[in-house]
């Protein structure tokens, strides 16, 4: 099952790679006829839309003047916040709502909290939409907040399934965090001594030689008792080898490669008790974590005690064959 999911993901990636693109503005809404509004009625909370209205063009009038504008616009965003709870009309209530958006956004309030609590108001009102949350996304990578970015693009695939956008949306950011990745790697090859040379295989369990500097020569076990290979502390020797390293799906479909280096903590008894990533590469340490923790090395022992140790290790992410 996880199997079919994880080729059903990669394939929807796929075809909102190669599919045409396809327009998904913000674009702006058409305001209401405010004098029909309020001849015929209209409703409850017509009369803050309206009012919200001549707010916004007593903002446009005083262009010139920044803090007779800012003044405006914040009495507009307080009358269409008020009319967006009011309104029963689901038109009306959009139109409220994304107005309040935009009047929040960088070319007038400038308050990017502000511009995604007023997006989350539309969810409920655009069901079976994603973009509300793409839109919000948009704004969480803008502020860098990467992972709060890739959630919610998450979220919005799980809610709207049958949207390609999404996915769209997914493949366009796991290429530019990919882009992104292989930028730094770039300029770690011209920064810190390279890592020793690792074979390319799948997954690689022996032990990452350390660099005399970095790793202290020593018998002495640490804090919570883990002795560090070298000088006199043998590595373990592993007993399984051929764990795969599985990309995630959307690293799969990004085309993310490379070798990520951990440092593991083998208990007495050979299993892998825990993991910390040393060199990352984001979008594989995941994958890389889950690897690890299924390798397997006989004891190590000294003077004939079996003791916990810890070393360094590489798992490579190779391009796909």
């Amino acid at each position: 099952m996880v199997a079919l999911l994880t080729a059903a993901l990669a394939g929807a990636l796929a075809l909102a790679q190669s599919a045409a693109p396809q327009a998904d503005p913000a674009a702006a809404p058409k305001a209401p006829d405010c004098q029909r509004l309020l001849l015929t009625g209209g409703g409850p909370g017509v009369t803050q839309l309206c009012q919200a209205q001549e707010a916004m063009q007593r903002a446009e009038a005083a262009a010139g003047n920044a803090g007779e504008r800012r003044k405006q616009l914040t009495s507009a965003a307080a009358e269409f916040e008020r009319a967006a709870g009011s309104l029963r009309d689901i038109q009306l209530r959009i139109y409220a709502v994304e107005t309040l958006a935009r009047l929040f956004d960088d070319t007038h309030l400038n308050e990017p909290r502000e511009v995604e609590q007023a997006l989350r108001l539309l969810i409920p009102l655009m069901p079976g939409s994603s973009s509300p949350l793409r839109r919000i996304a948009t704004l969480q990578e803008a502020q860098g907040m990467i992972d709060d970015a890739e959630n919610t693009l998450l979220t919005a695939r799980q809610q709207v399934p049958d949207d390609v956008e999404v996915y769209r949306a997914l493949s366009q950011f796991y290429t530019r965090r990919a882009a992104q990745v292989s930028e730094q790697a770039g300029a770690n090859r011209h920064g810190p001594p390279a890592q020793p040379d690792i074979e390319p295989a799948a997954q690689i369990s022996e032990p990452v030689t350390p660099n005399a500097d970095s790793v202290q020569q020593t018998s002495e076990p640490d804090a919570d008792g883990f002795y560090s290979v070298g000088g006199n502390i043998p590595p373990p020797a592993p007993t399984t080898r051929t764990v795969p390293a599985v990309r995630s799906p959307e690293a799969d479909a990004a085309g993310v490669t490379g070798v990520v280096i951990l440092e593991i903590r083998v208990d007495e008894t050979g299993a892998v008790s825990g993991a910390r990533i040393v060199r990352s590469i984001p979008m594989l340490d995941e994958a890389a974590m889950a690897t690890v923790k299924q390798w397997r090395y006989a004891p190590t022992l000294i003077e004939g005690r079996a003791v916990p140790v810890k070393l360094t290790v590489a798992v490579n992410f190779p391009p796909p064959k």
